[in-house]
């Protein structure tokens, strides 16, 4: 009787101990997750025009401000950018920008502190950069999950120039993915009977009117540069011909317009607008 006595009282003693330990665990744990969630920061994502905006009252980045610098918002530039989907960059137009132009002429270089700040700046509301201050690069680029931004500088960190601007542009991140689908879908008309060179970057210029429109893929490559030409009418595309050909007497202030793309883009169903752009 003694003997089993003890046997209950050390089987008494080693599940209160676990009891203790689960409730103490358990305590722990929800002190924790109130402690993260109490730390834990949101950052709302801002839109390219929201974030352009901040930047442009001048109290958000003290190296930009209205004492050193004067701005010009919303003026039409182009954000430069490379998906990791695609082994090639876009620019794309945007009016979502801002510049800033030294008001003293003589004004120190402080494309470094610039840099740091507008990082700061990026990185509060919720962007990442993505490229590195490379002594050797005049833009650095910023992205979330809903815009792209990029800072474009006029002198390199180490520079002697006396010229000083800085540009911020920004893009929604939803337009850079409708960039790619659209030059996509036009290099896919191109190489169904053409061979696609190897290229790095692409530059595609639009015009509309009403139901008919023309676009030009400029492809960035190691030799001449395509200039590669195409029209819609209800969003029918076609591929008409490339702009940059070699022959100098069909060759125009602007293009290279053999006979054969001539017919092409004099096409009644065009109503002359291609022919009065591109000439």
């Amino acid at each position: 009787m003694i003997h089993l006595n003890i046997t209950r009282k050390k089987i008494v003693i080693v599940i209160s101990a676990i009891v203790t330990l689960t409730i103490i665990t358990i305590c722990t744990i929800l002190i924790v997750s109130s402690m993260t969630k109490k730390d834990k920061v949101i950052v709302k994502l801002e839109s390219a025009k929201n974030i352009v905006s901040l930047v442009a009252t001048q109290t958000k980045i003290s190296s930009l401000s209205a004492k050193l610098y004067k701005q010009q918002a919303n003026s039409s530039a182009t954000t430069e950018y490379k998906s990791s989907d695609h082994n090639y960059s876009v620019n794309i137009p945007t009016d979502n920008s801002v510049l800033f132009y030294s008001i003293d002429a003589s004004q120190k270089n402080d494309t470094a502190e610039v840099r740091t700040q507008v990082n700061d700046f990026m990185y509060q509301n919720g962007l990442k950069k993505v490229t590195s201050d490379d002594k050797k690069a005049y833009y650095t680029t910023f992205v979330s999950e809903k815009a792209i931004c990029q800072l474009t500088d006029s002198r390199l960190p180490d520079s002697k120039e006396t010229i000083n601007f800085h540009i911020i542009t920004c893009i929604d991140l939803d337009k850079v993915d409708q960039e790619y689908a659209t030059i996509e879908k036009l290099l896919g008309i191109y190489k169904k009977d053409n061979t696609i060179p190897d290229f790095t970057e692409v530059y595609r210029y639009i015009v509309s009117e009403a139901k008919i429109s023309y676009s030009i893929l400029t492809l960035t490559t190691s030799n001449k540069s395509p200039r590669l030409l195409f029209a819609a009418v209800d969003d029918n595309w076609e591929y008409l011909g490339n702009l940059s050909g070699s022959d100098p007497k069909y060759s125009t202030d602007k293009y290279n317009i053999t006979p054969d793309l001539q017919t092409k883009i004099s096409d009644p169903k065009y109503n002359g607008v291609i022919v009065k752009e591109i000439h």
